[in-house]
């Protein structure tokens, strides 16, 4: 090594060299200018070797992921880890390059000595501090010489006005940092700048209207901020520009009608903010253009009718807008085009027949529009490349002939909410990499063929549900199935024995068919199952206890069935169960107090069942149910039934939000246990239909988030908390039926429920009830007792004259409704339809007290 002295240029990034011992190096490399051992993992450790700092002569060195994991670890000044001695050494160095070394600590001040720096890259590090205190005042010398500046990838804060000092700066990427703040108002005095890159940090305000003095910027990313405001009108300006990213901010406002002007435009992002208006008839005339991705605004209006004239568009996304209208006939034009996205907007017509001949898409989504019409195989003719089709959810029949080889081997087919049925879709036969499908709610009846069990190997995720679909399920050979839905069919028979050969199996829905059997205990084989979904079928006998070992199963849905017995207490010993739902069974006895050992559980629906005892005091205390800081939950595979608001609806994406206890319709008594209230997370909790007594608890109003509350029919007493006012989130309330008294709480919130929150509480006044509170009439009572023996004697006379008119009054009244209601027929049919109704409502009353007795002597035998 002792050689290499006269050494100028050595490179050796990713030559992928072994650890050395820096000791074990004695090399002198005092001509060196040229070093590159990027790529490498030199294992150099905290102590860097005197040949590295002896590089008298160099002026490129790029050290990037050479270090093993924070390796360059100097505490200079106090709290800095970074090789400053490189730096102090080597002050003639042009290019410095430490990339991805895992170092920590704040950018170093010395920075600004390297005089003939034109090039600084420190990207992937753990950097933190202000960039304008590293770079130098308006006096450092690498005002003049500074071209390339990358930090992206670190933790620095500030992007302060300084910035604006370094004049000749072309480049500068502090992409995925911490910067917070406006943009600076000096930048746009970077006359040389040609790529900006401040992506993925927490930038406020607005874009500046001086950023059109960039005139030869080509590249802008302001990506993923929290950017306000309109897009400058300035922004047109930008001749040279050729990438426009500003996607996922809170820009508003139009898009300039110039953009049109901005003729060197490839690629623009606009998506994920609130944009309004229509799309630019001008947009055409960018030429240039190969992607566009206007996704997830508020744009309305039409697509542009010349939209075909963009022959160089590879890419377009409008999807989650407002735009309506017809699919323009010039975009099958646009024979370049790879990927066309236009679902959930408003688009009516016909899907035309000429979007068959677009030989290069290869992504093709119209789902969630309102598009009409038949689809066949002339759409789908010439359509060569294409891997990924949604036209679901639209008014469209699908007839493609059955005998038609579609041209294409398709990833993903997503056909759902269209008329795809009634037969099994054939042309499917041909397809063999497919990995999603999605034929949900599309009139499709009878068995499931044969042949689509054998095409399925490489399918990943299936959606059947809500059809007519019938017969028993075959899917043993589907080795590749990850998750399935085939909820909402006619199926039949008991459950395959063949689960273990699934071993990637995660979500299983085949809830509300025809099902029976006891539920398989090979289920518990696929250890990687998070959702379990057996509602609404006719399985018998108890739940598995295997169902205890399954590690990951977060959703376990057994409603509706024929499950009976005890909770088992080994329920407990599941491991993170978010949802579980055991309604309309028969399982008796009392609720195990192991269920308070489900820590993650968010939703616990028991209702329905024949449970008796107390409701365990120990809910008060699962955990997330009462942490104030319960995260989130990832999205679950399908959607669970929950009753909220006395409506039953299938949540979906909304679940991994919802907080719900809901144990109705059982046999439950005592009190509503005190500790209930911790559950700050609580949206809904039912209780009603049990025997429970005692009052409703006075901390109520810790439930913040209460949007449900159901306590009827019971036997609580008491006067209704006034803390329950102070629950601004609740929007259905219901305390009917039970033996509430005193006034009903005042308060603007609970004024807007009806007196059908409060029947059958015979001892409760106020409004919304008609029956005032005594104390409504207190001050007449006052005066009635000061009115002394001389007024008495006024009353009765007054009273004789009263009664000796009331008979004849009555009769003549009594004997005018009744003629009315003989010779006027619409009176007469309207005062029986009343008289039934009100019956009718006094039966019902009548029955759920005897109800309500029964099951009381049924608990209380009389010995």
């Amino acid at each position: 090594m002792s050689m290499l002295s006269s050494l100028q240029f050595l490179g050796l990034a990713r030559c992928y060299l072994p650890k050395v011992d820096p000791a074990a190096l004695q090399v002198n490399f005092t001509s060196l200018e040229f070093l590159d051992l990027s790529g490498n993992n030199l294992g150099i450790g905290s102590v860097i070797p005197n040949w590295l700092l002896n590089l008298s002569s160099i002026t490129h060195l790029d050290l990037s992921s050479s270090f093993a994991g924070g390796a360059i670890s100097f505490s200079i000044e106090g709290a800095v880890s970074f090789p400053t001695e490189i730096i102090n050494n080597n002050k003639q160095l042009a290019f410095l390059g430490l990339e991805y070394n895992s170092m920590r600590g704040e950018l170093p001040k010395n920075l600004s000595n390297l005089c003939h720096l034109f090039a600084l890259k420190l990207a992937g590090n753990g950097l933190t501090g202000d960039i304008s205190a590293a770079l130098g005042n308006p006096f450092s010398c690498l005002q003049n010489t500074l071209r390339y500046l990358d930090l992206a990838e670190n933790k620095i804060s500030r992007l302060g006005d300084e910035i604006g000092y370094f004049k000749n700066l072309e480049y500068i990427d502090l992409s995925r940092n911490s910067v917070e703040g406006p943009i600076p108002v000096s930048l746009p005095q970077l006359s040389s700048l040609k790529y900006l890159y401040l992506g993925f940090n927490k930038l406020t305000g607005r874009i500046p209207e001086s950023i059109g003095q960039l005139s030869i910027l080509e590249y802008i990313d302001l990506s993923r901020n929290s950017i306000e405001g309109p897009i400058p009108v300035s922004l047109p300006l930008l001749s040279s520009l050729r990438h426009l990213y500003l996607g996922y901010n809170k820009l508003t406002g139009i898009i300039p009608t110039s953009i049109g002007q901005m003729s060197n435009l490839e690629f623009i992002e606009l998506l994920g903010n609130s944009i309004e208006g229509p799309i630019p008839v001008s947009l055409p005339q960018l030429s240039s253009l190969k992607s566009l991705d206007l996704g997830n605004n508020k744009l309305t209006g039409r697509i542009p009718k010349s939209i075909g004239q963009m022959s160089n568009l590879e890419y377009i996304a409008l999807s989650g807008n407002s735009i309506e209208g017809p699919i323009p006939e010039s975009l099958p034009q646009l024979s370049s085009l790879k990927h066309l996205y236009l679902g959930y907007n408003k688009l009516t017509g016909r899907i035309l027949e000429s979007i068959g001949q677009m030989s290069n898409l290869v992504e093709l989504d119209l789902s969630n529009n309102l598009l009409k019409g038949v689809v066949t195989e002339l759409h789908l003719a010439n359509l060569t490349s294409l891997t990924a089709l949604d036209i679901s959810s639209n008014e469209l029949a699908v007839k493609i002939n059955p005998k038609v080889v579609a041209p294409f081997q398709a990833s993903t087919i997503r056909m759902s909410n269209c008329k795809v049925g009634p037969q099994f879709p054939t042309w499917l036969r041909a397809q063999r990499n497919i990995r999603v499908l999605d034929l949900s709610n599309a009139s499709i009846s009878g068995i499931i063929p044969d042949w689509f069990y054998n095409i399925s190997f490489n399918i990943e995720t299936l959606y059947l549900s809500s059809n007519e679909l019938s017969g028993e399920i075959s899917l043993c050979n589907m080795k590749s199935l990850k998750g399935f839905d085939l909820s909402n069919n006619k199926l039949f028979g008991t459950l395959p024995e063949c689960w273990k050969r699934l071993g990637q199996l995660q979500a299983i829905n085949l809830g509300n068919n025809l099902f029976s059997g006891q539920v398989a205990t090979s289920l518990c084989s696929i250890t990687e199952l998070s959702f379990l979904g057996l509602q609404g079928n006719a399985f018998s006998g108890s739940i598995p206890k295997c169902l205890s070992t399954m590690t990951n199963l977060e959703i376990l849905d057994l409603g509706r069935n024929k499950l009976a017995g005890r909770i088992p207490s080994w329920i407990g010993r599941m491991v993170q169960p978010r949802v579980l739902n055991l309604e309309f069974n028969s399982f008796y006895g009392e609720i195990p107090m192991s269920i308070c050992k489900l820590g993650d559980l968010r939703v616990l629906n028991l209702a329905h069942n024949n449970l008796s005892g107390s409701i365990p005091l120990c809910f008060g205390y699962l955990t997330t149910l009462s942490d104030p800081n319960s995260s989130v939950d990832d999205p679950y595979w399908f959607g669970v039934e929950v009753q909220m608001k006395s409506i039953t609806r299938v949540y979906t994406s909304a679940l991994r939000y919802l907080f719900s206890i809901d144990l109705s319709n059982n046999r439950l008594n005592g009190d509503i246990p005190a500790g209930l209230t911790r559950l700050c997370n609580l949206e809904n909790l039912n209780l009603s239909q049990n025997d429970l007594w005692g009052g409703i608890p006075p901390k109520i109003a810790n439930l913040k988030k209460l949007e449900s509350l159901d306590l009827s029919i019971n036997q609580l007493s008491g006067p209704i908390p006034q803390s329950l006012s102070e629950l601004d989130s609740l929007g259905y309330l219901n305390l009917s039926f039970n033996q509430l008294s005193g006034p009903i709480p005042s308060s603007a919130h609970l004024s807007t429920f009806t007196n059908e929150s409060y029947l059958g509480n015979d001892a409760l006044c106020g409004p919304p009830l008609s029956k005032n509170c005594s104390g409504d009439h207190g001050q007449s009572d006052d005066i009635h007792k000061h009115h002394g023996d001389d007024s008495a004697g006024k009353d009765e006379s007054y009273a004789r004259w009263l009664y000796s008119g009331m008979a004849p009054g009555f009769a003549t009244g009594f004997l005018g409704v009744c003629c009315s209601l003989y010779f006027k027929h619409s009176w007469r049919r309207s005062f029986f339809l009343w008289s039934d109704k009100i019956i009718t409502e006094l039966l019902v009353m009548v029955e759920i007290k005897l109800q309500k007795v029964s099951r009381k002597c049924k608990m209380n035998p009389i010995r």
